[in-house]
């Protein structure tokens, strides 16, 4: 079986409602929905540019409303390790670079969890 335009739409919907719960509101993500298995997003040489596409198949899956949430959830978090996994594949990088994209993850964690005393 095979998810349909609307699930992908639902899909749009919610990785924008956790893109903007997580505080990455200075992202441009893309989306696309494309006939590949399962899903996966992937960032852009720009630092804050990413592109997430929802497969069309996903083998043993049930495409109700809770995988499609789960799944966008998913794939938003991948924004947040976006700048390690870039830094980690340059074939040079300083440990200044590793530490700034260290500390962009924990601070974007830091969004998520919101304040201690809450």
């Amino acid at each position: 079986m095979k998810t349909s335009n609307e699930q992908f739409k639902k899909f749009k919907i919610y990785c924008e409602f956790y893109k903007e719960k997580y505080a990455l509101n200075n992202w441009t993500i893309y989306y696309q929905h494309k006939d590949i298995k399962n899903g996966y997003a992937s960032q852009s040489n720009g630092l804050y540019v990413a592109t997430i596409t929802f497969g069309k198949e996903w083998p043993d899956a049930e495409y109700d409303d809770s995988f499609i949430e789960d799944t966008a959830r998913h794939e938003i978090l991948h924004i947040i390790t976006a700048r390690l996994h870039q830094v980690a594949k340059e074939r040079y990088t300083t440990r200044e670079n590793l530490q700034d994209a260290d500390e962009l993850a924990v601070k974007l964690i830091e969004n998520i969890l919101g304040p201690i005393n809450e």
